[in-house]
């Protein structure tokens, strides 16, 4: 079982110092930073938390207590609804991505909940599996065409 990101109700964008993911579906978004970074980026190829883990062990040498945080940190996404677990085989090319630092550092998602209301409204949330932009085939695009 893989860990995906919640497409098409998620949409992510990686800067440079965190991850900006916006659910669109209850109108809430986020900032992930630290490690979570990392984590987001393999997320969103398709991993499973085996994987996941054993490529931060192999990679940033972690103890005990970091691992219980990663685990606490997938639970959290999972939680918030901005990934899920799906059937099929996962991304086996996580050797591509870099890490962002040398170290793991306690990945921190920050809420908010200020722009819900404007999230909501927006027809964004008319689109098809891949997610935004692309609109499902059978909604309408202008009331006026029939």
């Amino acid at each position: 079982m893989m860990l995906i990101e919640n497409r098409p109700t998620v949409s992510s964008e990686l800067f440079e110092d965190e991850v900006v993911i916006v659910n669109l579906e209850n109108g809430n978004y986020y900032s992930y930073s630290g490690s979570g970074i990392d984590i987001w980026k393999r997320l969103k190829g398709g991993i499973t938390a085996t994987n996941l883990k054993q490529t931060f062990l192999e990679n940033l040498n972690l103890d005990q207590a970091e691992l219980d945080k990663l685990d606490t940190a997938i639970q959290e996404l999972i939680d918030e609804g901005l990934i899920t677990e799906k059937n099929g085989d996962p991304n086996t090319n996580d050797e591509t991505l870099d890490f962002r630092h040398d170290k793991f550092t306690t990945p921190s998602l920050n809420k908010f909940t200020d722009m819900q209301d404007l999230l909501l409204l927006d027809p964004i949330h008319d689109v098809d599996e891949t997610g935004w932009p692309m609109q499902k085939e059978n909604s309408q695009t202008d009331s006026n065409d029939k």
